[in-house]
């Protein structure tokens, strides 16, 4: 099996998409495409921290064994050894330390890769605020402003920002979504939707007398709507997210 497929199947055991594996390692999110296809060979600068993110060897990487945990395990084993041996109040304060120290890391990289993306690599987003228009919101205003990715953006009739962690792990708060305007025969595709007066990026699924919103963040309930509820409140499936990307300082 050559690097590629070993950075493809490491990553999806994980259930890391290739964006959050990009901010991991400092990289673009393009790039883990090229890598994967063998388009690019990977850089051996970033092995290390791939081999990290990915929880396997440096050796299993570069093609030079099958094992995954080759010459890997050591340190993992002494902090493991010494976990087992605290009581579970300690082992709760480890937990949350090492928490805080991940959390940490992952800002770190984030700001790491901000700081290290040229201009020439950014693409302007203008990213519509809902504005209040009668009955509902209007994605089509005035009011907007211009944000600047490093991700790839597709073809896409408006963009708004993501609030909340409703759509966890999938789309992730204070990212922009990518919207295309209408919908198509609603089956649980994710979609910006008003009602009431309130904009939702829910899964949106059609069940003939109801419409079922979910979130993907198992913590949130659905949201149910009859359609004899809505003959006198304001719904509107606005359109279809096809991407969310992640918002850069120039």
């Amino acid at each position: 099996m050559k690097t590629p497929d070993r950075i493809k199947i490491s990553r999806e055991a994980l259930k890391l998409t290739k964006r959050e594996l990009a901010k991991r390692i400092g990289v673009h999110e393009s790039s883990i495409s090229k890598y994967e296809k063998g388009i690019v060979d990977f850089p051996l600068s970033k092995i290390s921290d791939l081999s990290r993110v990915l929880n396997v060897s440096e050796a299993y990487l570069m093609g030079w064994t099958d094992d995954i945990n080759y010459n890997n395990n050591s340190l993992i084993e002494k902090i493991n050894n010494n976990v087992i041996k605290l009581n579970s109040k300690n082992q709760k304060k480890t937990l949350n330390y090492t928490n805080d120290l991940l959390n940490s890391q992952n800002k770190s990289i984030e700001n790491n890769i901000n700081e290290n993306i040229g201009n020439e690599d950014l693409t302007e987003i203008l990213v519509t605020e809902k504005a209040a228009a009668g009955t509902g919101y209007s994605y089509y205003g005035e009011e907007s402003e211009i944000y600047y990715t490093s991700d790839d953006v597709p073809n896409h009739d408006f963009a708004t920002r993501i609030t909340g962690d409703s759509m966890s792990p999938k789309l992730l708060d204070g990212d922009i979504a990518l919207i295309s305007a209408g919908y198509d025969g609603v089956n649980g595709q994710i979609y910006l939707v008003d009602y009431d007066g309130k904009s939702f990026i829910k899964k949106v699924y059609n069940e003939g007398t109801r419409y079922v919103l979910r979130s993907i963040n198992p913590k949130y309930d659905d949201i149910i709507l009859y359609l004899t509820d809505l003959e006198d409140i304001y719904f509107n499936i606005i359109g279809r997210v096809i991407k969310s990307v992640t918002p850069v300082q120039k």
